[in-house]
């Protein structure tokens, strides 16, 4: 037999295989391509069938894009959570009047100063003030951070006139705690205590600011983890007006500086989570003097399935706490990321930090003129806008960048808030009536703050897979289903006629493609294709 016979024989044992696949297999389309029909016929099919799995392909890579780019969902519960599951929130009290007017009065060393009639201490002390104020008046000196701390303490005003929560009236001392921020002095409600939100390289020079409550059966992504009602942070346990915290603020008249507060008056309230260290500039409202505001606490929080966990971080859009230390912060949340990594910027930059935020043993904090390059450095600078504010970038003199990596917590609450607010309009009428509690009320702004929630249950969301593997795997195999017939049995069948099937007809019939006599009728239809008959109908069959 010559090559050419040869060429065409295997030609045709193929051929003949072939449409021996298409009578057996389950795949849509592929029976009438292997029928001895018109070639009309077999192109209609043809064209079908590269229809099909064109339009499949195309909704196939939809669901596989999705998956790779977009794998996490966030979803509205099926539940929602319960009240007593989570803590009140923080409340961060920030007075505009930072300086009590009897032990420091701005106004009266600046005129001093203006008719070189000041003594160093003055001019000391309101150099000290302007790293507080927006003072234009003031002298470089030496100083030491210890005489600026303790000036800070030493001068702050005691705000608090009464509190109360759930419904008792404890002593104010016992429930707020000061600390500091980018304000001064601040008071916090319910924040948890330095020995657990800072680790222990932390310097704090004033050994009493940010002292609360050691943390007790409570996890930052767990929640409470008993029942105990005693627990720290303070539980959230009921509704209305009656259960809420309630403090009355005082503020002698006095004490009003309103150069140092730009030119502003009352109180700035930061409601925020227990373990976050609040930036009261970014985020705040303001109870005015004289008014009465009133807030109601609408919580929500965001919870992330275990199923997300095996995402990257950046893929799923958040931290655990275990994924993210932080060199200054032992509980991770984007807030305290955020200030630790300005508070690296600004050292770097600065050779100091502000003196609120988190620093080493010995660290500079930056006074004076240093306290202007701490100010130029939050000017020029500004956290790249990508999806994780990862990066800030100086887009002045400095051509440099600074890896934040901060992404949002994957377990979080939020407060959000209904504010109303009145006029205090009380009005003594018998001099008894003209003190309180030993404050003259002519000579005393008096506000009040009154926080409750709103409902027993919130509103929870959660982070959960957009399409698990086994959803992948079904969507894939329902379409190839719905487009072509295609299952897993047809790629068996393809691999059985690739390999064991050529094995078997080898073993039976000392032919690879089958018998014989398939192969001749092969031949006979290939010489009748011009003719069909009614013999070869029948024979179809």
């Amino acid at each position: 037999m010559s090559a050419k016979e040869d060429k065409g024989s295997q030609g045709k044992r193929l051929k003949v295989y072939f449409r021996e696949y298409c009578d057996y297999t389950g795949i849509h389309g592929f029976k009438y391509i292997g029928e001895s029909r018109t070639v009309a016929e077999r192109i209609w099919w043809i064209m079908w069938l590269l229809v099909s799995m064109i339009l499949c392909g195309m909704m196939v890579y939809q669901i596989f894009d999705r998956y790779i780019n977009y794998p996490v969902l966030i979803t509205f519960s099926m539940k929602e959570s319960r009240l007593q599951q989570i803590p009140f929130p923080a409340v961060t009290i920030c007075p505009r009047a930072k300086f009590s007017l009897s032990r420091f009065n701005a106004t009266a060393v600046q005129d001093k100063m203006l008719e070189n009639n000041h003594t160093f201490q003055e001019m000391e002390e309101l150099a000290y003030a302007s790293s507080v104020c927006a003072f234009g008046l003031w002298q470089s000196v030496n100083y030491t951070r210890e005489r600026f701390y303790r000036f800070l303490n030493e001068s702050r005003p005691y705000i608090f006139k009464y509190c109360q929560y759930l419904d008792q009236e404890p002593e104010c001392r016992d429930y707020f705690t000061p600390i500091l921020t980018e304000e001064g002095v601040c008071y916090s409600f319910n924040i948890l205590d330095k020995a657990d939100m800072f680790r222990d390289n932390v310097e704090f020079i004033l050994p009493n600011y940010h002292s609360a409550t050691p943390m007790k059966h409570w996890d930052v992504e767990k929640g409470y983890t008993a029942f105990e009602i005693d627990a720290y942070p303070r539980r959230a346990l009921r509704v209305g007006q009656k259960n809420a915290l309630s403090v009355m603020m005082k503020t002698k008249k006095e004490d009003v500086e309103y150069e140092c507060a730009n030119y502003q008056s009352g109180y700035r309230i930061n409601v925020h989570f227990p373990s976050v260290y609040p930036d009261v500039n970014e985020n705040f409202f303001t109870v005015p003097l004289g008014q009465s505001v009133t807030g109601l606490i609408i919580p929500e929080m965001i919870r992330t399935s275990e199923g997300v966990k095996q995402f990257h971080p950046k893929t799923r859009d958040c931290y655990f706490q275990s994924e993210r230390p932080l060199q200054f912060f032992k509980v991770y949340s984007q807030t305290n990321c955020l200030m630790e990594c300005k508070a690296n910027f600004t050292l770097r930059l600065c050779g100091c930090v502000g003196f609120h935020m988190p620093k080493a043993e010995g660290t500079p904090i930056c006074l004076m003129e240093k306290h202007t390059c701490m100010e130029d450095v939050e000017e020029d600078t500004f956290f790249a806008v990508n999806n994780d504010y990862s990066v800030i970038e100086d887009k002045t003199r400095y051509s440099n960048f600074s890896q934040c990596d901060c992404l949002p917590m994957c377990t979080d609450i939020t407060y959000k808030l209904e504010l109303s607010q009145n006029p205090i309009t009380y009005t003594p009428r018998f001099p008894g009536e003209m003190y309180m509690d030993g404050d003259r009320w002519y000579q005393t702004h008096f506000s009040v703050l009154t926080l409750y929630f709103k409902a027993n249950h919130m509103e929870t969301r959660e982070r959960n897979e957009l399409y698990s593997l086994p959803d992948v795997i079904a969507n894939f195999g329902g379409l190839l289903g719905l487009f072509t017939g295609f299952s897993i049995l047809s790629t068996v069948e393809i691999i059985y006629f690739l390999s064991l099937r050529i094995w078997g007809n080898v073993k039976l019939f000392s032919n690879w493609s089958g018998p014989r006599r398939e192969i001749r009728n092969e031949t006979n239809d290939s010489k009748n294709s011009r003719e069909v008959t009614y013999s070869d109908i029948c024979h179809m069959c």
